[in-house]
């Protein structure tokens, strides 16, 4: 099973006046540990990030999955409950994952989930 790590990255970026402005961004590593976490942080954005950044923070997110699709490029945590039907005793479970899932808009992430009705 995967981990997923939520990584918080803050930096100075010029804006269009020229003036630096502080960022904060956060990333989600797939990552066996901490400390992988935060090399692939510094691996990845160390090119794409002009001056120096610093890692302010890495949690463990309770992201189960993440679902890509190449033609999407906005974000939703989604939270899917299902029902397990026990087959000894007859009761229901219920499971509460968290997902990822790329998509054009919140319709389509609904559309595009497998099990659940259009």
């Amino acid at each position: 099973m995967r981990t997923w790590f939520l990584c918080k990255v803050k930096y100075a970026k010029e804006n269009e006046e020229g003036l630096l402005k502080s960022i904060s961004e956060q990333y989600l590593v797939d990552a066996v540990s901490f400390t992988e976490a935060e090399a692939i942080l510094y691996d990845r954005l160390g090119s794409q990030i002009r001056g120096d950044f610093q890692v302010t923070g890495i949690s463990k997110s309770n992201i189960v999955d993440v679902f890509f699709f190449e033609d999407a490029d906005q974000w939703y945590k989604c939270k899917i409950t299902y029902l397990i039907a026990d087959g000894d005793n007859g009761k229901e479970k219920k499971s509460n994952p968290i997902h990822d899932r790329d998509c054009r808009g919140f319709a389509s992430g609904i559309r595009q989930n497998p099990g659940k009705p259009e």
